[in-house]
């Protein structure tokens, strides 16, 4: 019985490290998945700058046309 007890031991210890492995990947992930969130709402945020700046407002409509 003890034999197998050991066996049963290392097969447990083999299974939690893979688990925490798992675990501290999925952490990592997640850190990686919030930082990507940041980026993208600053991105957004630059675009809604950049767009604002490209539209035509009625100030300049109502200029004479040069052309």
């Amino acid at each position: 019985p003890l034999p197998q007890a050991l066996w049963d031991y290392v097969g447990l210890e083999r299974f939690w490290q893979r688990f925490n492995k798992a675990k501290l990947e999925e952490q990592v992930l997640e850190r990686e998945r919030a930082a990507l969130g940041r980026r993208n709402g600053q991105l957004r945020g630059l675009l809604r700058q950049y767009l604002a700046g490209l539209s035509v407002s009625q100030e300049v409509l109502g200029q004479p046309n040069p052309l």
